[in-house]
């Protein structure tokens, strides 16, 4: 099931620091009239949003940057991080410091011709002589509304969590620490229920890159204004740490999970990590699935064909629903549907992993 609209519909509301606000909108020109020498941290595709504004605002007469030049980390594979391939296609100098080694780098020289860093979506912490060495210290665009998911993976545990909205927060950047410094601006998003995560991160991007610049159009105001992070998110809740992922959170067991949690591991990490079951005793891969029906009565002319009783039946009992051609799966309760399988290396769709299947076919069950 494809959710359209999807951006018309999340991108509604400004929360600012008096409250739910628009954003004034500034000429390319800073309230008083500074440009800054901008040193970017970032790697993927959350910091492609702000990367790509920044430099919109170095390429336009009389922008906000002056002078841009990147930092993102060693090259972990053969392909290039998203922000390196960004620099190198736009001629950005690129500076690539190993961990715990900066001194090293050649930022060490020339950390003196910067104003000011940005960071997003970086995953190190930038060492102090660096911040200390910047005129106007550097500030972070985060993709969740801080305190609450502080870490490397916030937008994952948003939807893992089955949260309803999320937002993004411009924090000065702190040493020694991660994501809590002190609140320049934050925006509240609502989220779809249908939303996956690239969708998502997409969005968060997208606009916090847009609000990282409307902060540096007045960021002495903004900073004058700030306040400090609290001990409880916005609606009073307990923090969450939003630590790393790994491909093991993407095991789903049916028998023990209901079908929202199921769906909110779809929709975290099915077009990233991906999901995947037990079938036979072996690893199969979920590639596509489907929401169970608002209106369980939709499927109700599967009692009577194939003499299924959905209330009935026990949690990974599979079902073959011929005329929508998806598997329907029994999660501990609720059902939700699969309809494309990787199973032995090769993706098949629900027709196709039935007419594989030997065996009773009476009795198939994932688990």
């Amino acid at each position: 099931i494809m959710y359209r609209g999807v951006k018309r519909q999340l991108q509604r509301y400004v929360r600012g620091r008096k409250g739910r606000q628009q954003l004034r909108r500034y000429s390319t020109e800073s309230r008083d009239g500074k440009s800054y020498k901008v040193l970017f941290f970032g790697t993927d595709d959350v910091s492609m949003g702000t990367l790509t504004r920044l430099y919109e605002q170095r390429e336009t007469n009389g922008g906000l940057v002056s002078h841009l030049e990147v930092v993102c980390s060693p090259d972990e594979t053969k392909k290039p991080s998203s922000v390196k391939q960004f620099a190198l296609k736009n001629k950005i100098k690129i500076h690539q410091p190993i961990p715990k080694q900066w001194g090293n780098s050649d930022l060490h020289q020339s950390i003196s011709n910067f104003d000011l860093g940005v960071v997003t979506s970086y995953g190190q912490l930038i060492p102090s002589f660096i911040l200390t060495s910047l005129p106007q210290g550097a500030i972070n665009m985060h993709p969740s509304l801080l305190p609450q998911y502080r870490g490397p993976a916030p937008i994952y545990h948003t939807l893992l969590n089955r949260d309803s909205t999320t937002g993004i927060s411009i924090i000065n950047v702190t040493p020694k620490l991660f994501d809590i410094g002190k609140i320049l601006f934050q925006e509240r998003i609502s989220i779809d229920s249908h939303l996956m995560y690239k969708d998502l991160a997409q969005i968060l991007a997208q606009r916090g890159g847009e609000r990282v610049i409307d902060v540096l159009r007045d960021l002495d105001n903004f900073r004058a204004n700030s306040t400090e992070q609290g001990e409880k998110d916005l609606s009073g809740r307990a923090l969450k740490h939003a630590g790393k992922i790994n491909r093991e959170m993407g095991r789903i067991d049916f028998g023990a999970e209901d079908w929202e949690q199921v769906w909110a591991k779809w929709r975290a990490l099915g077009d990233t990590f991906g999901v995947w079951c037990l079938f036979d005793g072996k690893e199969t891969k979920l590639e596509k699935m489907e929401r169970w029906k608002e209106k369980n009565e939709d499927l109700r002319y599967l009692d009577k064909e194939g003499g299924i009783k959905l209330e009935e039946e026990k949690g990974g009992r599979i079902v073959h629903d011929k005329k929508e051609n998806v598997l329907w799966v029994k999660c501990k309760t609720g059902w939700v549907g699969v309809s494309r399988i990787q199973a032995a290396k090769r993706a098949v769709d629900a027709q196709g992993f039935i007419n594989g299947f030997r065996g009773d076919k009476s009795a198939r069950y994932f688990s």
